[in-house]
């Protein structure tokens, strides 16, 4: 937490620290998108079984599984 966070949460907050909170949380809130809004990584391979140490993996190198 930042200086202005611990300042309110153990005193009684006037006017002014209330501003830098509400400023500080703001901040932060534009900075953290949303779940929805971060892109999936889609894998080529969906639906087909794949464990991730599959013997084919060390004997087939060349392949992409």
């Amino acid at each position: 937490m930042s200086a202005p966070v611990l300042r309110v949460v153990r005193g009684a907050p006037d006017a002014d620290e209330l501003a830098a909170l509400v400023a500080v949380l703001l901040s932060r809130a534009r900075r953290v998108p949303p779940v929805a809004a971060v892109p999936r990584r889609r894998r080529p391979d969906r639906g087909v079984f794949c464990p991730p140490t599959s013997w084919r993996a060390s004997t087939e190198p060349n392949r992409s599984w």
